[in-house]
């Protein structure tokens, strides 16, 4: 997600409900958080605050966020050190 970065999974939970739902992976590095939401297909969103809708253009815009393209986000496993 970030080149030379090193973000750690935090959590991950469902958001908003049938057609409409997506994940939200919180993602951590340090005391820095980020948000990364991501529905069924398509695009995902990379957010500096917490989304309140499943909604991965109405984020972006609300959110001034960044709309990044699925194949190039890879969540890779990890551990904390």
């Amino acid at each position: 997600l970030v080149p030379g970065g090193d973000w750690l999974v935090a959590d991950r939970e469902g958001l908003g409900q049938g057609a409409a739902q997506a994940h939200l992976i919180g993602l951590r590095s340090g005391r820095e958080k980020r948000w990364l939401l991501a529905g069924e297909a398509g695009p995902v969103a990379l957010l500096d605050a917490r989304p309140e809708t499943a909604d991965v253009d109405r984020e972006v815009a609300a959110r001034g966020g960044k709309k990044l393209d699925r194949a190039t986000v890879d969540l890779l496993p990890g551990s904390a050190s």
